[in-house]
């Protein structure tokens, strides 16, 4: 969707600011650093100017539900000048064979807990 002509877009920062320019913010119980003026950056340290907008034009609702700006790629999960920085995620082997590990535990487990259990047979009593 193309808004260059937009008059919403006026809205939007045209620059994103780091935290440490913030003067006087806190932090609240939700992970949110907000500044007197009404600006914010959200737990995942996203400049929001007082307005409500980041740089794409995304923004939450009252809830803190994050919705996406109009360039927003719903296929990537991410805006068109992130692409590279989430294409080129370096995964980590060594977690991945940890996780492969954690599954065929979970299924010795599972096979471990269908065994048979052995049955206590009563004792037999005896005669006097």
């Amino acid at each position: 969707m193309e808004i260059q002509n937009d008059p919403l877009k006026t809205k939007f920062p045209t620059t994103r600011r780091v935290k440490s320019e913030a003067k006087d913010g806190k932090l609240d119980d939700d992970g949110f650093y907000r500044t007197p003026n009404g600006s914010f950056w959200d737990p995942d340290n996203e400049y929001f100017n007082r307005l409500g907008f980041d740089i794409h034009g995304g923004f939450y609702t009252k809830d803190q539900e994050y919705i996406e700006g109009p360039d927003w790629i719903p296929e990537l999960g991410c805006y068109a000048d992130e692409k590279e920085k989430y294409s080129n995620i370096n995964w980590d082997d060594e977690l991945l064979e940890d996780e492969g590990e954690e599954i065929e535990d979970e299924e010795e487990e599972k096979k471990d807990s269908k065994k048979k259990k052995p049955v206590k047979k009563p004792k037999a009593k005896r005669k006097k």
